[in-house]
């Protein structure tokens, strides 16, 4: 959605130029660009209800700039991070787990819960403080999504750990 979007309009402000002068090219490559930096308005992830903490502002300095190879897209959301589209979405400073009887893993020594809808994966960490949330959509395959969490391991690790998954 994000590069079709882009890649149109930008071939249209291309050719429009070719043309000749005209503001309208440089209104829709500004079009576009707000779009994509937006994340496209209506699809925009909540923030978390910590999202604001010193801890996921760090967090997202952090984070990779690709994600199970897809690349880092830019999200108009504050504690908030995608790659690719549809976007793989991590969101710092969400309600922090409780007992669950969710699968709780450990990869690259960050706990995380497992659960799933029809639409995405859903980790979550486990005993970090915030808590952090990454969505993968089904679109991914289900062998290939648990990649995310090695991807973002190193960037999730430093949050204070305060329980750890039994087993």
């Amino acid at each position: 959605m994000f590069t079709r979007e882009w890649s149109t309009a930008r071939r249209s402000a291309h050719s429009a130029r070719s043309a000749g002068p005209s503001p309208v090219p440089s209104l829709i490559c500004g079009l576009a660009c707000a779009l994509v930096l937006a994340g496209c308005g209506s699809d925009l992830p909540e923030p978390g209800p910590d999202a604001k903490a010193a801890a996921c502002t760090a967090l997202i300095a952090r984070l990779p700039a690709r994600v199970l190879d897809r690349p880092r897209v830019e999200l108009a959301v504050t504690g908030a991070a995608a790659w690719g589209d549809p976007a793989i979405v991590l969101r710092c400073g969400v309600t922090p787990s409780g007992p669950t009887t969710d699968p709780c893993t450990t990869v690259n020594g960050v706990d995380w819960t497992f659960s799933e809808t029809k639409d995405a994966f859903r980790f979550r960490t486990y005993g970090r403080s915030p808590a952090v949330e990454v969505t993968v959509p089904t679109t991914i395959d289900r062998t290939t999504a648990p990649g995310a969490q090695v991807d973002l391991a190193d960037a999730v690790r430093p949050l204070p750990a305060t329980a750890h998954c039994i087993g």
